[in-house]
């Protein structure tokens, strides 16, 4: 997968982190549900990884699996946007 390069796992992270931090909890909350703070770590062709905390120095990481394959960058947003609205139960 030779477009998943650091550079758009660095633009994936700081882009959720930035602007959808309370979209974020929303995704977690299956797997977290008392999460108070939700922050991406990493992404790979598996997952979007999400490190929780869940009270005061109680972090952990939470693995949210991608709904489908990764053939290339647009598909990120994509599976978001999807696992946002799952989350939500719009789907």
């Amino acid at each position: 997968m030779n477009w998943l390069t650091p550079e758009v796992v660095r633009a994936v992270t700081t882009h959720m982190n930035d602007d959808h931090r309370a979209d974020l909890l929303v995704m977690v909350a299956e797997q977290a549900p008392t999460a108070t703070q939700a922050e991406v770590t990493g992404v790979d062709e598996a997952a979007l990884y999400v490190r929780v905390v869940e009270a005061p120095g109680a972090a952990r990481e939470v693995a949210l699996a991608w709904p489908g394959p990764l053939t290339q960058r647009t598909d990120i947003r994509k599976y978001v946007v999807e696992m946002h609205e799952q989350a939500q139960g719009e789907k």
